[in-house]
């Protein structure tokens, strides 16, 4: 799906594509290091080399902005914390061998029942993470970063989540401000990304 950006027929917004990994991980690095921040491509950035795998089938998003010469210049995506779809394999790997047969069946039988019963907003994990948010130098201050934000709280509600969570750092000033101006509060605690020093979250 593509979105007219603000009315602004030289941006849209499209989903991103596993062959736009390249090019989202450039835009990224460059972003980070005019901050002084280390890009981590066998870390918690190699999650950009396979979008499909690592966004799409673990029931995220991840957009990208493209100017109208086809050059992506910003990126945003959502990841639920929490993936449902491991519990059955954590399941399986406690099984004994002579049970593994009857356990799988039981196992296949009772998640087929329990997700019919259930609702999409039920079925979906409660928590959301916003990764990813990285906007090029050309187009800062034009008010994409709030475009994203609301479009990224807008997707979690219509997915059924009810809280939004973010690792940040203290040198991003510009995007502190944005995420405080749209009612995110510091949390207490150590950022899981190595970059990162603070922890934001909001109820949505």
């Amino acid at each position: 799906m593509t979105f007219d950006i603000l009315n602004n027929p030289e941006f849209i917004v499209r989903q991103a594509k596993n062959t736009d990994s390249a090019e989202i991980a450039s835009l990224i690095y460059k972003a980070l290091k005019e901050y002084g921040l280390e890009p981590e491509p066998e870390g918690i950035d190699s999650d950009l080399f396979n979008l499909e795998q690592n966004y799409y089938e673990a029931g995220g998003m991840f957009w990208v902005v493209e100017n109208k010469y086809g050059d992506i210049v910003g990126s945003c995506a959502v990841l639920p914390i929490h993936n449902t779809s491991f519990s059955l394999t954590n399941n399986l790997i406690e099984c004994s061998a002579n049970n593994l047969t009857n356990n799988l069946t039981n196992n296949l039988t009772n998640n087929l029942t329990n997700n019919l019963t259930k609702t999409p907003t039920e079925l979906a994990d409660s928590e959301i993470e916003l990764r990813k948010m990285y906007l090029d130098d050309s187009i800062r201050g034009k008010g994409m970063g709030k475009y994203l934000l609301e479009l990224s709280i807008s997707w979690a509600k219509q997915h059924g989540y009810n809280k939004m969570v973010l690792d940040t750092a203290s040198v991003l000033k510009e995007a502190r401000r944005l995420y405080k101006k749209y009612g995110f509060k510091e949390m207490p605690g150590d950022s899981h990304v190595q970059r990162c020093d603070l922890v934001f979250s909001l109820k949505i």
